[in-house]
């Protein structure tokens, strides 16, 4: 709940909203096209709409998965000549190497911290908790604590084509703006996730 009022903030930055509201002072109800007839009706085409969802989200994360793995494997591959070990996760560490060190994790800390938020901002927060959980006990509280908000949001590669997937079936019609603009709000949840972690650090 913390990292929400943030998410508004950074969003309204990152796009600001420069005409007049629709629902400004008003309370407006879609027009409904197709309305079910009744309670069995309605019911029957949540299920189904539910189970399309399903199939949608874990087909495009797989896609995901499998696109990150191809290309771990290239650049492995690739820098195995140099008898360097490098991947997709890895590099994203380096990038969030400062932001660790500006959220307030300890400095003997920083890497390992680094290398947990880069695989939940490449792949997903699942797979980042399950091997930040291995190495936890080697940290600092104060470290863990704050790569744990850091980590804690849906905001990652991976979940990209969740969300364009998720809302595409849910507005077709909006196809354009919502593929244009899931790249920015990936950014813009990581940046609010990361300002709730050092409103964390500030209190702890």
């Amino acid at each position: 709940m913390m990292s929400v009022p943030c998410a508004i903030v950074i969003s309204k930055i990152r796009f600001p909203e420069e005409e007049v509201p629709l629902t400004k002072g008003t309370a407006v109800s879609p027009a409904y096209k197709d309305r079910e007839s009744n309670a069995i009706h309605a019911i029957s085409n949540g299920a189904i709409f539910g189970i399309k969802l399903c199939i949608v989200i874990i087909a495009v994360l797989l896609a995901v998965i499998s696109l990150l793995g191809l290309a771990n494997g290239v650049l492995g591959w690739i820098f195995a000549f140099y008898g360097v070990e490098i991947s997709i996760q890895k590099i994203a560490s380096w990038v969030l190497y400062p932001l660790a060190w500006l959220v307030g994790i300890p400095n003997s800390d920083l890497m390992p911290c680094a290398e947990a938020m880069g695989i939940k901002f490449i792949l997903n927060e699942f797979a980042a908790f399950a091997s930040f959980s291995q190495i936890m006990g080697t940290l600092t509280p104060r470290a863990g604590l704050l790569t744990t908000y850091a980590m804690g949001s849906f905001a990652n590669i991976g979940s990209i084509g969740t969300q364009i997937s998720l809302f595409l079936t849910l507005a077709p019609d909006r196809a354009d703006a919502i593929a244009r603009l899931s790249f920015s709000a990936c950014l813009c949840g990581a940046v609010s996730t990361l300002i709730s972690a050092c409103i964390a650090g500030i209190v702890s």
